[in-house]
């Protein structure tokens, strides 16, 4: 499934790098100093850890194959084409394996784990991260015009069909506010080095999130 995916998983991996190096730029703004090229390289370093921070925006992400899927109306498929999917010449005879983005973070399950090997075997083999991270940190490219110019060998040529239908798809689960909010205050705890979950019970985390909600 991975090498059917590459075009797209690339194409949001950079955006979203993108979209965090603008936060980054904002945070450093704030405390009066400049965004450090460092910060960029780190961000990246986790960009495709679903658990990292750096890494949620695969668990938006929801294969889906273009038989069932409305490739005509559905905005929220991902496609290289700015106009998106709906201008693709896709073969209706051909089943696809397309990427939908859903609004919420869902539960990194075997869909999302596919996404993350995709986007590893990519940053690690195949892309020029280098060159990714010096023009986010630069930020003078435009979201779109950089993840064309990153992916360029990953989108050359038609979106490939599956030579096979897959066996199951899996159902996308959306995460519960209180499930996203607990992961955030585990992210913030670990980056602290207070630890994760495995040292506090679950009354006790409970405490804590009641602690910031009264905040």
């Amino acid at each position: 499934e991975v090498k059917y995916i590459g075009c797209d998983v690339c194409m949001e991996m950079v955006e979203d790098a993108h979209d965090q190096t603008i936060a980054l730029r904002a945070a450093a703004k704030t405390d009066g100093q400049k965004l450090e090229e460092e910060k960029v390289y780190t961000m990246l370093e986790s960009v495709c850890v679903p658990k990292q921070k750096e890494g949620r925006w695969m668990t938006k992400l929801d294969l889906v194959d273009s038989k069932v899927a409305d490739v005509k109306k559905d905005t929220s498929l991902l496609s290289p084409n700015p106009k998106g999917l709906s201008k693709e010449k896709l073969n209706k005879k051909d089943t696809y394996l397309l990427i939908k983005k859903h609004d919420s973070m869902g539960h990194c399950e075997k869909e999302c784990m596919t996404v993350a090997k995709s986007c590893v075997e990519m940053t690690d083999e195949l892309l020029d991260m280098d060159e990714l991270a010096v023009k986010l940190w630069g930020g003078k490219t435009e979201a779109r015009e950089l993840s064309q110019a990153i992916c360029s060998d990953q989108c050359d040529g038609k979106r490939k069909p599956m030579k096979k239908e897959r066996k199951k798809d899996y159902e996308f689960k959306p995460k519960t506010d209180e499930e996203i909010q607990m992961e955030e205050m585990m992210a913030n705890m670990e980056a602290s080095g207070m630890g994760g979950m495995s040292m506090y019970n679950r009354d006790d985390m409970a405490g804590m999130m009641a602690g910031m909600e009264d905040e």
